[in-house]
């Protein structure tokens, strides 16, 4: 697991880049991804279940 200090460089230097406007929606695609990945592992691990 990462540090909080890790977490507050890394959302500091995506601050930067992306701009502090844009940053909540780069934020949402994220978590939409990691979700959509999180389902497909669990079809891919559990295929008899339906999610």
């Amino acid at each position: 697991m990462r540090s909080k200090t890790e977490l507050v460089v890394i959302a500091g230097v995506a601050a930067l880049v992306f701009g502090p406007k844009k940053l909540p929606e780069v934020g949402k695609t994220i978590g939409k991804t990691v979700k959509s990945f999180q389902q497909v592992a669990l079809q891919a691990w559990f295929p008899w279940n339906h999610y």
